[in-house]
């Protein structure tokens, strides 16, 4: 998509800037005047009115209303806060305040007896660390004889465990229809919020969360890394020429599986997809053998650091209150080492069934059908011829062209090595051999499309023919962009020497010539035999502001129409105060992890949102990126997905919801591997269709409850293997957004996806099974006891 600063027919006598109204077209249309007649207007709400929503909406009412009679009484049960009747603060309880209220309590009556050893229905939570008594000691520890909140158990009317279950499934299905999930989760959350099921604080707390706002900031942090242009050198250094498939994928596997480790998989997908495309025509395996290999070892990086991914970001956030019983929230590595030996086992799997037909993209079929139809379709495919001249001692001196591939970035029609034909080069010197050779102040030429030279400008080791020109312009590379300009009939550049006098080009247009006019590629015509004339299309790169308010009118009088192309500012690396600022934004990464890594004092009481608010403060004084560049980075719709998402598991919670599934899971799963294995289908099922991080915020409320529930169970333990399992979406394109990215170049279709996806899911899941069991910190069950013979009896306490 390309995006017009202003589009008039050529000739005409006035160009005014194209506006587009809210009605589309170009301008603002009016309203008609006549009113819908009643039966139109109910006609419409019939058509926008989805009958099989309807349908599950009416039914979940009817579950709602017949469970709410049917269902025992005692069903959903969940913790509360207690509050005297004398108006006691919350605050100041201890033991045997708590147990007095408990058994005084209306609300409580029935749940305040102990039935043979049972869990007691009351507890005293402090500020950092919840325990749970059995009986009254008589002598109690130090720790125990504080005061905090007093919470009993309580049976939560089934109307609203029923409106909570009922809203979520609701939401999910609207999810898996193709509905924005930040509306859904979060109009869900307000929905019960209205219905008096939960507070009105808790619908939008999880966007004051301190993982949220930390991921926010980790978005601008991941593209400023990006910027710098050392992953990519990095990823050339590293995929090197392999000759078969399999060396290939390995090289792959264990650079991307780095890479995500430290960058956002999303990212690093992105960053990596025309890297792979190239490199797969330059060694000559089909884009499908790699494209679905990427995306899932990008996945499985992003499990290994906390900054890896989102949804590792929220897993430690949602779970601080219980992690390491209490005593902190789950440190930066601290998944490192189970994450790793999964990635290795998952990615071993990848690597051995990607030879098989298992992934035979559904693409490679048609492939020499379709052969014809693209030369076709090339022949009538037009371009730019550009030239590049080679630096002195730089990584192109030297090497051979057609090796590294240039030709096949996606964009480049054609490319040789001026003088490289098998006759005379024009300097006297004997015919050459390889006419791909390319050395010192030799040019390469390209007929190249606007998206082949953004490419072409990438590649380090050679100059643009206009290299000098495009220096004049200054500093301000982020407002230069290209723009492809139709020439009028009636143009300055037609009339004047303009366009051959850079001087007053940059001085009356704020711009450079970069090249043109386009041509077919199927010319013969030499670039520099190519007339400028009326209708001829020409590309330069100029500020923004001076096309669109500097020299506005002067562009309009000069061109019909102009259009500026995306993303096609210069690169902001090369140059000596490049490398310095690139040197300086891999530094200050390092750094922000170090800082959140080691185990010093005077480090112990950051958090990933200070580091990561003191790193774009940082970037932003060197400039490596700017206010505007940031807002843009940030990615307010998975911000929103994940705050609806924490305020939906909160209700689920509340409701009493999720301590039943937590039970229901322990009734059908028996041991540790059945519930991790339950545990982690859960995730992966809901993740085909849920966004990740939306699905640990739903989750990681369960998971106290089963440890509730079993005090045998690893609280750190089922969060390793939930942030394992929602971080990995392999049987579908829909559950994780890279493997969305990579479809069209791999030409994949879903059951690609499924063919190929099942067969690794389910070797992760026993990979990520085992490895958290076998190293999982300890349950953290406790007892103390005491004398059952004295008077107070006997205390069990499990700190979590």
């Amino acid at each position: 998509m390309m995006a017009s600063a202003f589009e008039v027919e050529p000739g005409s006598a006035e160009a005014k800037p194209r506006q587009v109204g809210p009605f589309g077209g170009n301008g603002l249309q009016k309203m008609p005047s006549t009113v819908l007649e009643p039966f139109e207007t109910g006609r419409r709400v019939l058509e926008t009115v989805n009958p099989v929503r309807a349908v599950l909406l009416l039914g979940l009412v009817a579950c709602v209303a017949f469970g709410t009679v049917s269902i025992d009484k005692e069903t959903f049960t969940a913790w509360g806060r207690l509050t005297a009747p004398d108006g006691t603060p919350d605050w100041g309880y201890t033991l045997q305040d708590c147990r007095d209220l408990c058994a005084n309590s209306t609300t409580t009556k029935g749940f305040c007896e102990e039935v043979d050893g049972q869990e007691p229905k009351y507890r005293l939570e402090y500020q950092e660390k919840k325990y749970w008594y059995m009986r009254e000691a008589e002598e109690m520890p130090d720790i125990l004889a504080d005061r905090g909140y007093c919470q009993l158990k309580h049976n939560v009317p089934r109307w609203k465990s029923l409106a909570a279950i009922a809203v979520f499934s609701f939401a999910i299905a609207l999810v898996i229809q193709g509905a924005q999930g930040e509306v859904v989760l979060l109009g869900g959350a307000a929905v019960l919020a209205a219905l008096g099921v939960v507070s009105n604080e808790s619908v939008y707390s999880g966007l004051a969360s301190a993982g949220v706002v930390g991921l926010a900031l980790l978005f601008p942090i991941a593209s400023s890394i990006s910027e710098t242009g050392v992953l990519s050198a990095i990823m050339d250094y590293f995929l090197g020429s392999p000759s078969t498939l399999t060396p290939a994928l390995v090289r792959l596997s264990v650079s991307v599986t780095l890479m995500s480790a430290f960058l956002s998989n999303t990212a690093t997908v992105a960053l990596m997809i025309p890297v792979v495309m190239s490199w797969s025509r330059r060694i000559n395996i089909h884009p499908g053998k790699l494209m679905m290999p990427l995306s899932f070892v990008a996945q499985l990086g992003g499990s290994i650091t906390q900054v890896g991914s989102s949804h590792c970001v929220v897993a430690a956030d949602v779970s601080k209150a219980r992690y390491n019983n209490g005593e902190g929230p789950m440190g930066i590595f601290d998944l490192s080492a189970t994450a790793i030996l999964v990635a290795l086992g998952t990615g071993a799997s990848i690597v051995l069934l990607a030879g098989t037909s298992l992934l035979a993209s559904s693409a490679e079929a048609d492939d020499g059908a379709g052969a014809s139809e693209a030369v076709a379709i090339d022949d009538m495919r037009t371009g730019y011829w550009v030239r590049f001249w080679i630096m002195h001692r730089g990584p192109l001196d030297g090497q051979d062209l057609g090796r590294l591939g240039l030709r096949r970035l996606p964009g480049v029609l054609h490319a040789k090595v001026s003088g490289a034909q098998t006759g005379d080069q024009g300097n006297g010197s004997a015919p050459r051999v390889n006419a791909d050779f390319m050395q010192y102040g030799e040019s390469v030429e390209f007929l190249c499309e606007p998206a082949g030279l953004i490419s072409l400008r990438q590649v380090g080791g050679w100059a643009i023919d206009c290299e000098e020109a495009l220096h004049r312009l200054g500093a301000r590379r982020r407002g230069r962009f290209l723009y492809e300009a139709v020439v009028r009939a009636d143009s300055d550049f037609l009339t004047t020497d303009v366009l051959d006098d850079p001087g007053r080009l940059l001085r009356e247009y704020g711009a450079v010539l970069v090249a043109g006019p386009r041509v077919l590629v199927t010319s013969k015509e030499h670039p520099t035999t190519v007339p400028v004339k009326a209708g001829s299309v020409l590309l330069f790169e100029a500020f923004e502001d001076w096309v669109s308010v500097k020299a506005a009118n002067r562009w309009r009088r000069a061109c019909s129409l102009v259009t500026k192309i995306p993303d096609s500012s210069p690169k902001r690396f090369g140059g000596p105060v490049d490398c310095l600022r690139n040197a300086a934004v891999c530094i200050g990464m390092v750094l922000m992890i170090l800082s959140l890594a080691l185990p010093y004092k005077f480090l112990a009481h950051l958090e990933l949102y200070i580091s990561a608010s003191v790193l774009v403060l940082f970037y932003l004084l060197i400039r490596a990126i700017s206010v505007e560049k940031m807002l843009s980075a940030i990615k307010i719709d998975i911000l929103l997905i994940i705050a609806g998402a924490i305020a939906l598991g909160d209700a689920l919670t509340t409701t009493g919801v999720v301590a039943w599934v937590a039970s229901t899971v322990l009734q059908f799963a028996k041991g540790k591997v059945a519930v991790y294995s339950m545990v982690y289908l859960v995730a992966v099922v809901l993740g085909a269709f849920v966004n990740n991080s939306a699905v640990v915020a739903i989750l990681a409320p369960m998971l106290e409850s089963i440890c509730d529930e079993d005090p045998n169970m690893s609280f750190n333990g089922l969060v390793w293997l939930l942030t394992l399992a929602s971080g990995t979406c392999f049987i579908t394109p829909l559950g994780y957004q890279t493997n969305l990215m990579v479809m069209p170049g791999g030409r994949h279709t879903f059951g690609d996806y499924v063919k190929f996806g099942s067969v690794n899911q389910l070797v992760h899941m026993v990979f990520s099974v085992l490895c958290v069991l076998m190293l999982q910190p300890p349950s953290a069950a406790v007892a103390v006891v005491a004398d059952t013979a004295s008077v107070a009896g006997t205390v069990s306490v499990m700190s979590v």
